[in-house]
């Protein structure tokens, strides 16, 4: 059987853009109802401020919600 995984990103400010106030809290909520209701293995969580993701190789990973940092997560 599969593993099931999510991702869950908040951005509340973006460049030339007017700021956002709630992206990041609901991708806080939504990190929290795929581990907790839906009981997904694994939920990665990108935003400003999130801690960081211990990868099984290497250094830890700081999950900043980049186009970047998401590409090289997933590479």
């Amino acid at each position: 059987m599969g593993q099931n995984w999510a991702i869950a990103i908040g951005i509340n400010n973006y460049d030339n853009l007017q700021a956002l106030s709630y992206a990041k809290r609901d991708a806080e909520a939504m990190r929290d109802y795929y581990r907790n209701e839906i009981g997904f293995e694994q939920v990665y969580y990108f935003a400003e401020g999130a801690p960081d993701i211990e990868l099984e190789h290497g250094p830890p990973f700081k999950p900043l919600p980049t186009f970047a940092k998401l590409d090289r997560f997933l590479d």
